[in-house]
């Protein structure tokens, strides 16, 4: 079943089982990306709820950072606005995390090592797991830092996210008790594939060598039930690249700049890009509602 399910069930799950079920049945996925609370409270509520109407339930929330890498001029700019209006970023995380709990959806914290480091990491996972965080990823963390984090999530009931950068070789990670080579720490929702080495905002063009990736990434689970999703991201804006995305192997597609631009033109703009993106790509391989 090579189509896009909006679920309708409200029980609580873990978003990794989530993404399972939904890659195991033949079911593509949106991961959206939000600044918290952009561009306003109000406005992040209701685009919230959007997102979650049209089956995109998995969605980034970002935490401000004074300086934050890997992100393009889009990202980076709300970002700064945000942080203008709410600088306290436990503040930001409760509110943004707990509103996108609120509307239904699979709310993951996304944040910089330097935001663990002003915070602690302890507590930085304590408070996103009582706002309602599903996972957290933090893409800059050192391989020290992922250890430290995936103990202090599994100790929280959540889960983290693998961000493997352009330059990541999934045969010179870390080895699983048989000895093979895997990026993998565990309890990981899924694999995020950076597509090229550039910031957030560039065009994403799809290629040999990220198939590549994306296929070599899936021999570093062990067995069926340990399989992780792989998701792509950096890029992608238009129905046309999730389409490619998903096309090269990928389960899931993450959308943020075009996302964070469309909010900041206004909540039909918005609306509209979200039917866009979710129409088409629904239209080429057929949804169904549960």
């Amino acid at each position: 079943m090579n189509g896009w399910r909006t679920d309708e069930c409200t029980a609580p799950a873990a978003l990794g089982v989530y993404l399972r079920r939904r890659a195991q049945e033949g079911d593509k996925t949106i991961v959206g990306y939000l600044p918290g609370l952009y561009p306003d409270a109000g406005s992040f509520a209701r685009n919230l709820s959007r997102l979650v109407a049209h089956g995109i339930r998995v969605v980034e929330i970002g935490v401000s950072a004074s300086a934050p890498p890997m992100e393009g001029d889009t990202i980076s700019v709300a970002l700064k606005e945000v942080a203008a209006v709410v600088p306290d970023r436990l503040e930001l995380l409760r509110r943004s995390t707990h509103a996108a709990f609120q509307a239904g959806a699979f709310p993951i914290v996304m944040a910089f090592a330097e935001t663990l480091k002003e915070i602690g990491l302890e507590r930085f996972v304590s408070e996103a797991a009582q706002a309602g965080a599903a996972a957290v990823l933090i893409p800059d963390v050192d391989q020290s830092g992922r250890f430290r984090l995936s103990t202090a999530c599994a100790a929280a009931g959540i889960e983290t996210v693998a961000f493997l950068g352009a330059e990541h070789d999934s045969q010179h990670g870390e080895s699983d008790t048989t000895g093979k080579a895997t990026p993998f720490l565990g309890p990981e929702a899924f694999a995020y594939l950076q597509t090229a080495d550039m910031p957030t905002g560039g065009r994403f063009t799809p290629s040999a060598e990220l198939k590549r990736r994306i296929e070599e990434l899936r021999t570093c689970s062990t067995s069926a039930a340990d399989i992780v999703p792989i998701a792509v991201g950096f890029g992608l804006q238009t129905p046309n690249d999730v389409r490619a995305a998903h096309a090269l192997g990928a389960d899931i597609a993450i959308v943020g700049t075009a996302m964070v631009k469309a909010a900041a033109e206004g909540e039909e703009r918005f609306q509209a890009y979200i039917e866009t993106l979710v129409g088409a790509v629904s239209a080429s391989g057929g949804a169904r509602r549960v």
